[in-house]
């Protein structure tokens, strides 16, 4: 019977964390660089239409329109969230920008992961990792590290921040002897 019910559990497993990256000062200084090129080249595109070339006026508020969203589009990139799911024993990171554009960056079976640690920015990553996906802020002070075989990517080390309820469900898929916090 207890078998029974683990093999349940295993399917029914479903934990989801949202994690939201704020935006730094650097980010809101090139979010307003890239608004104020866009507000000059819209300008200098309308003047040199209406007293240079005319005709051409309804092609430079096209024009304009095309600068505006493209601004709109380089400005949303700076809006990023991440999103951790644990459903049957797997971990999926996705990356959300401007919640609306949804990137699925690995898909890790956890009973490959060798060990769940505090992430540490100032440590040395093992030679033996292929790749390091970062799905939080670096010096995000609640940071771990997972290092996890993944079939494809070789083995990939992730950090990420999550909650203690996503912690407590990740380390009862590891197996046995796995190191962790």
């Amino acid at each position: 019977m207890d078998k029974y019910s683990d093999n349940i559990f295993d399917k029914t497993l479903f934990f989801e964390q949202i994690v939201t990256i704020p935006v730094k000062a650097k980010q809101l200084v090139a979010i307003t660089l890239v608004w104020v090129a866009a507000v000059l080249l819209c300008t200098a595109l309308l003047i040199v239409s209406f007293f240079v070339i005319k005709p051409l006026l309804a092609v430079a508020i096209l024009l304009v329109a095309g600068v505006v969203w493209l601004a709109y589009r380089v400005c949303q990139n700076f809006f990023v969230e991440y999103e951790y799911i644990i459903t049957a024993g797997e971990l999926d990171i996705d990356k959300i920008v401007a919640r609306n554009r949804r990137n699925r960056l690995i898909t890790a079976d956890l009973k490959s992961a060798s060990s769940l640690t505090k992430y540490n920015p100032d440590q040395k990553i093992p030679d033996n990792v292929n790749r390091v996906l970062y799905c939080c802020q670096k010096d995000d002070p609640g940071a771990l590290s997972l290092l996890v075989n993944h079939q494809s990517k070789g083995r990939v080390m992730i950090v990420f921040a999550p909650n203690q309820k996503m912690i407590d469900a990740i380390k009862q898929k590891l197996t046995a002897g796995v190191s962790s916090i």
